[in-house]
């Protein structure tokens, strides 16, 4: 049965897994508990809104009858406590229609997903992978050039619409813009 589980789960991350992926599915599959928490969390990521009884359902369905051990819902409590504590906001609700567990995540608005596509479009990949081959002094050294880049790019657009401003005002709104920028 465990097999399986982990054959399906290593399936869904395609043709070539990160290795990473491979000895978290080996480890599940020496260690029930794990196996556990990964098929709760997988099937929250699914679904939302289960019970409890619906939850070990669902898992034994996955993993076998007896995978809870002797107290299922005991291994369950403590199994939702460790993901919790692993930082997945796993909530439930009392809400009519919407009894249950179920995971939190963030919502993301058309616009939100729209601006994000639009940010991978213009990756250059070849580009990134020239970045990747540089040493770290010379990407470090790049990225202060670019910072250095843009302020004097600030301070020109400044200068140009106030011709008459002086050295020390021009650093301190150079400053002030950069702050906004990082402020948003």
């Amino acid at each position: 049965m465990m097999t399986e589980w982990r054959d399906r789960w290593l399936a869904r991350a395609g043709d070539n897994p990160r290795p990473w992926l491979v000895l978290l599915a080996h480890q599940a599959e020496q260690n029930p508990v794990l196996a556990r928490r990964m098929a709760l969390l997988d099937i929250l990521c699914a679904e939302a809104y289960l019970t409890r009884e619906e939850l070990i359902a669902k898992v034994r369905e996955r993993l076998g009858e007896d995978c809870f051990g002797q107290d299922a819902v005991q291994a369950l409590w403590e199994d939702m406590r460790a993901l919790r504590a692993a930082g997945m906001d796993i909530r439930y609700s009392r809400s009519k229609g919407r009894l249950g567990y179920y995971l939190r995540t963030v919502a993301v608005s058309e616009e939100d997903k729209r601006k994000i596509r639009a940010v991978f479009d213009e990756i250059d990949y070849r580009q990134m992978a020239i970045l990747r081959s540089l040493p770290p002094a010379r990407r470090t050294a790049m990225v202060f050039e670019l910072c250095e880049a843009l302020r004097q790019s600030i301070a020109a657009s400044v200068r140009s619409r106030e011709l008459d401003i002086g050295d020390e005002e021009l650093a301190r709104r150079v400053r002030e813009r950069v702050m906004l920028a990082h402020e948003h």
